[in-house]
């Protein structure tokens, strides 16, 4: 299995959870000397489609928001160079499971690793499941990190 993954996506929101599934990537990464990417997603809010007023507004927090994501995300790439070399980093648009297997199809990866929150009940069913969605729609194996206890 080591020779046949040669890139993964780390889908990362900055969470413990995430930061849990970094350290396993970054694992599973040097062991098969596979490329590491992180990704974060950036997700116009629903408001924005209802008034063309709002929307303009709207996008241009999307793009503060993509621009602190991108920062972010360096200083963690920054934080893996020594052990791993080069890590590649991108701020996506589009909804959080959408944006990240858009993006994996985009450039081939070979697994994706995405943390969870281990939410139940009432705040699952209205905040959903990223890693619930990924695990059904991407087109690659997703392996799913628990945030520490």
């Amino acid at each position: 299995m080591a020779e046949s993954i040669h890139r993964i996506v780390v889908a990362t929101d900055f969470e413990a959870s995430a930061g849990r599934a970094l350290e396993l990537a970054a694992d599973i990464a040097q062991v098969c000397g596979a490329e590491l990417v992180l990704v974060h997603t950036c997700e116009v809010p629903a408001f924005a489609y209802s008034d063309p007023l709002v929307a303009g507004g709207a996008y241009e927090i999307v793009d503060e928001l993509k621009a602190d994501a991108e920062k972010r995300l360096h200083g963690l790439a920054e934080g893996l160079r020594p052990r791993l070399g080069p890590v590649k980093t991108a701020a996506v648009q589009g909804p959080p499971a959408q944006g990240v297997v858009d993006f994996v199809r985009a450039i081939a990866a070979d697994l994706v690793v995405v943390g969870t929150h281990g939410r139940k009940g009432l705040p699952r069913a209205l905040l959903g499941s990223t890693a619930e969605r990924l695990v059904r729609t991407s087109p690659v194996p997703v392996l799913v990190a628990h945030a520490p206890r």
